[in-house]
């Protein structure tokens, strides 16, 4: 019998929920909703399908909407007068992830921060912008420095930011590289470029256009390792941008995709939402991707979904594994270790706090990794050398 976990899945992306899923208890579902950061969804699926709550279970449920509610709302609120900062000051900017998928498809989609593409060339100028306007750096010191390191730190897979807390505690990162790595396409300048004006909480923000908006949150699927429990609000983003795309925006995002590397998991994607969803939502559509794949990218897509599942079942695997099986992974931490060690390690640290709760002791590390190596199967060296391939 499938677990809370594969139920929850299905509840979230069926389209058509008939009956609540046997054997998934409304405490399970809350639980998992509030770590996958999915509360609102679940909140419009009772509505269609009312089940009978548990005093406890139904006072914790609206506690937690109430609060997801009201922190989100201020998320939003300082990221548009981030953007709104940056635009009178004549920087060119552009919202992806959460707020573009709030400005495509509205509905409960919650924030947890705001992310902002700008170009490199006004990144100390931006810094210094929202400085001004009581935002603060999460990391210190020079700013140069800190560009140089994110360059050499495999961990960001392309994608360069530094975060800034807003007054009210709400988190805004701004980007300025993003995507797949040497594609013209994914360039910043070309990314803002392409930007549209859309209407959120009743003010007009400038976000990338919706081909853009799907592919850097494929991007984003990959960066996670398509580790589950980090990319739930990914797949439902994708899954409602695509329903809303006509047949040849589906065919000008597959052949955009395929000039990158993002073909496979765009199709892996897909073929998840479609295996929780035992409607047509998206399986009507199955043979626009099709017409694109290639073999080597069908074989791709279905070691990514494999991934996915296996992932599912036994928890995310070992992040590090991702580095042995790529070279350029290895010479940037070289680059960046032999340029300057105390500074990339303390820089590393400062990751490690944020992301761990605390530093990561080498040794520790290296024997962890060790554990993980020799649980490892032919097959999983076969996803993670996929996964890898894609991250170059």
């Amino acid at each position: 019998m499938p677990d809370a976990r594969e139920l929850m899945l299905r509840l979230l992306l069926e389209a058509d929920v008939a009956t609540w899923p046997t054997g998934l208890s409304m405490e399970e579902a809350v639980d998992l909703a509030f770590r996958w950061k999915v509360l609102p969804a679940i909140n419009e699926k009772l509505k269609r399908k009312p089940v009978e709550l548990s005093d406890d279970v139904r006072s914790r449920l609206r506690r937690s909407s109430k609060e997801t509610f009201l922190r989100s709302a201020s998320v939003i609120q300082r990221g548009i007068d981030a953007l709104a900062i940056l635009e009178n000051s004549g920087i060119s900017c552009a919202a992806f992830k959460g707020l573009a998928a709030l400005a495509s498809h509205g509905g409960g989609r919650t924030l947890q921060d705001v992310d902002v593409l700008i170009k490199e060339s006004d990144l100390e100028r931006a810094v210094h912008l929202l400085e001004m306007h009581g935002y603060q750096r999460s990391t210190l010191g020079d700013l140069g420095a800190y560009v140089q390191f994110v360059r050499n730190s495999p961990g960001f897979s392309g994608n360069e930011a530094l975060a800034l807390t807003a007054p009210a505690g709400s988190e805004v990162d701004l980007h300025w590289r993003v995507g797949p790595r040497r594609l013209a396409r994914f360039e910043t300048q070309h990314l803002l470029s392409r930007a549209q004006v859309n209407k959120v909480a009743g003010k007009l923000v400038p976000v990338v256009c919706p081909i853009d908006a799907v592919l850097l949150t494929v991007h984003h699927s990959v960066r996670n390792n398509f580790v589950p429990d980090q990319m739930i609000r990914d797949l439902l983003d994708v899954q409602a941008w695509l329903m809303s795309f006509s047949a040849a925006d589906l065919a000008e995002l597959c052949a955009v995709a395929g000039e990158s590397s993002l073909l496979s998991p765009l199709i892996a994607m897909v073929r998840i939402i479609s295996r929780f969803d035992s409607g047509i939502t998206l399986n009507e559509r199955m043979h626009v991707f099709a017409s694109h794949a290639t073999t080597d990218v069908e074989i791709a897509a279905q070691h990514l979904v494999e991934l996915f599942l296996v992932q599912l079942e036994r928890g995310p695997m070992n992040r590090d594994l991702v580095y042995l099986v790529n070279l350029s992974s290895l010479r940037r931490i070289v680059s960046g270790g032999i340029s300057n060690w105390p500074s990339y390690r303390a820089r590393m640290r400062e990751l490690e706090i944020k992301n761990e709760g605390s530093p990561v002791q080498l040794a520790g590390r290296m024997r962890r990794l060790l554990r993980s190596v020799t649980t490892m199967t032919r097959r999983d060296w076969s996803h993670i050398r996929t996964l890898a391939n894609i991250k170059e």
